[in-house]
């Protein structure tokens, strides 16, 4: 009877460990995961704040007077 019950705990303490360990792996892998994505997340960030101030969803940002020219050039704007 002993017996039986020394090996139910060493069964169960081996699942407990088994549970653990991989648990232990999971959380290491989701750590790394989101670690990269930070980081990519950081120099994207990083790298849109060196870019010219000029630049707005990729396409130069007109001043006004050139966007009045543009205007006076289609018909919008009389001279």
């Amino acid at each position: 009877m002993l017996r039986i019950l020394s090996l139910d705990l060493l069964i169960l303490l081996g699942l407990v460990l088994y549970f653990l360990v991989c648990r232990w792996i999971l959380l290491a892998i989701i750590e790394v995961r989101l670690e990269n994505d930070r980081s990519v997340r950081l120099k994207s960030k990083h790298d849109s704040a060196l870019e010219p101030q000029s630049i707005y969803n990729g396409k130069p940002k007109k001043s006004s007077t050139v966007e009045i020219e543009d205007a006076r050039k289609s018909g919008g704007i009389w001279p």
